[in-house]
């Protein structure tokens, strides 16, 4: 049988191919816990720090350790020391070192609301020391659910407060709420009249609408006798320009009267003068015939000077002539000017009257007081 098994050759070299495939295998496995090893950081040089925490509790062996959220070591160990304190030593990967620095705080954190906790290191300062193998780290607590809890409950019982004084109903809570559902009744009233008065509102406008448009009429109506009181002005003016060179001529002619006035009146006073030389004369005959030459000399003077005296008032008579012409050609005009000027009242009158007698002018005019006589006791009784 032993020959037969030698000479088969199916089992030439099996001990040389089992051989190879069991080191296969272990070479094989040992690549995988060389990579997994890789992947967990097993292989990676690592150092240790620690700090104290008041309490162990949300603490485990083998937490995570995060900085800036990536996973950089694990939590190695938990101990008590001697104060009763727990002091938990941290395995962290040597290539994160230089992030770990003097100021660098450690804190137990939860991932989200119902995340796993994990203790996290937060960066130091550039300026501070890079911490070694077996240096403490500043443990800083932040506050869980339990902590959250407490300073809640307070609230809670506020809350809890506020409620059943809402809830009182003789509390001022019910009592304002009872007041608005009554001012809220009263208002429904309130609505109807302001729908009322904005219907009044509404006629208002209508009657304030319709007097602009009584207004507008006016107005175009006064344009016209606006415009024809612009031209009697103007026509006043003109005629007044006309009238002032008039009666600066008759100013002068009115001086020219006096001048010639005054020269008749020393006339006249020389020829008084001459007939009571001529009555002296005449009862003083022989004392006269002296003075006779002398008495015709002053009459041939006065005799000479009436010529000038008639051409000069035959001149003032002309002037006021030609002034009392000037009159009678304006006075049409002036006489149309000033009937123009009465139809320009009148019409304002009217648009006066108008304008009074219109909404709501008319409301904002006192009505006129009739006066009351008081009856005399004579009259009443029939004397």
């Amino acid at each position: 049988m032993a020959n037969i098994e030698e000479k088969d050759p199916r089992f030439k070299y099996l001990e040389q191919k089992v051989g190879f495939f069991i080191v296969l295998v272990i070479v094989g496995l040992l690549a995988v816990v060389f990579f997994i090893g890789k992947e967990r950081e097993l292989f990676a040089v690592r150092y240790s720090i620690y700090f104290i925490a008041p309490s162990g509790t949300g603490f485990t062996e083998g937490m995570p350790v995060k900085l800036s959220g990536f996973k950089i070591g694990k939590v190695k160990s938990l101990a008590l020391d001697e104060n009763a304190r727990v002091k938990i030593i941290l395995d962290i990967n040597k290539k994160y070192e230089t992030w770990i620095r003097k100021g660098s705080v450690a804190r137990l954190v939860k991932e989200g609301v119902i995340g796993e906790a994990v203790v996290e290191i937060t960066v130091g300062p550039p300026s501070g020391a890079i911490l070694a193998g077996a240096d403490e780290i500043p443990f800083e607590k932040v506050a869980g659910f339990e902590e959250l809890a407490k300073e809640v409950k307070p609230l809670v019982r506020d809350v809890k407060e506020i409620i059943e004084y809402i809830n009182d109903p003789d509390g001022n809570v019910k009592r304002t709420l009872s007041n608005i559902e009554e001012i809220s009744f009263g208002l429904i009233g309130t609505r109807d009249r302001i729908d009322s008065l904005l219907n009044d509102v509404k006629d208002l406008v209508k009657d304030i609408s319709r007097a602009a448009d009584k207004a507008v009429a006016l107005e175009d109506r006064a344009i016209p006798l606006l415009e024809g009181a612009g031209k009697a002005v103007k026509n006043i003016e003109m005629a007044t320009e006309k009238i002032e060179p008039i009666v600066d001529r008759a100013k002068n002619i009115a001086t020219d009267i006096e001048n010639v006035t005054g020269k008749l009146q020393d006339r006249l006073e020389k020829i008084d003068s001459i007939l009571t030389d001529v009555k002296d004369a005449s009862v003083k005959l022989p004392e006269v015939m002296g003075k006779a030459d002398k008495v015709l000399e002053n009459v041939k003077e006065a005799a000479e000077g009436l010529p000038d005296v008639l051409e000069k008032t035959k001149e003032v008579m002309n002037d006021v002539k030609k002034a009392t012409g000037i009159i009678a050609e304006e006075g049409p005009r002036i006489r149309e000017m000033l009937n123009a000027t009465d139809n320009m009242l009148q019409d304002t009158r009217e648009i006066v009257k108008g304008v009074k007698e219109s909404w709501p002018v008319n409301r904002l005019i006192p009505e006129k007081e009739d006066i009351k006589l008081v009856p005399l006791e004579g009259l009443e009784r029939g004397y």
